[in-house]
């Protein structure tokens, strides 16, 4: 099973594993990309322009993250920017998902409408899933204790 008195040191490196992949970058690009479909003409306010060109930078610097995460993971140690990948990956989620509440506008409230209602699939679920990925600020290690973390293994605060 390992070496005597190590146990913590095992959970550790798979709580970091764990947070590597709560923090779904491609899942994430997917939706942005999908909403940047439905945006339309929304797209030619530059408000909404720019938080799309926002959502996808972050997006690249968190799949960077992950790489290096990945990278640096292999001596069998965990990775402190894990609990970065965890922390941001989940308000990437959230935000994505808020977007797309805000591109459905009054729509996203319409989760009760038929399949015949003149309302949109996604924007139907919009409201819903945003709802649900509040729960990513909670599994896999809350934020608050992600921070935590970043502040004592990488702030050495």
């Amino acid at each position: 099973m390992g070496e005597l008195n190590a146990g913590w040191d095992y959970a550790k490196f798979l709580l970091g594993n764990e947070r590597v992949g709560v923090a779904p970058v491609g899942a994430t690009k997917r939706v942005l990309a999908r909403a940047k479909e439905y945006a339309g003409d929304q797209l030619a306010d530059p408000l909404t322009a720019a938080r799309f060109a926002e959502l996808e930078n972050e997006l690249l610097a968190l799949e960077l993250t992950a790489l290096r995460v990945v990278a640096h993971s292999s001596d069998g140690k965990p990775h402190p920017a894990s609990s970065v990948l965890k922390l941001k990956g989940s308000e990437l989620q959230q935000a994505v998902s808020e977007l797309l509440v805000d591109l459905a506008g009054p729509d996203s409230l319409a989760s009760g409408a038929g399949e015949g209602s003149d309302v949109p699939g996604w924007a139907r679920r919009a409201t819903p899933a945003y709802l649900n990925l509040r729960k990513a600020s909670i599994y896999g290690g809350s934020n608050e204790i992600q921070r935590q973390i970043i502040a004592k293994t990488i702030l050495g605060l």
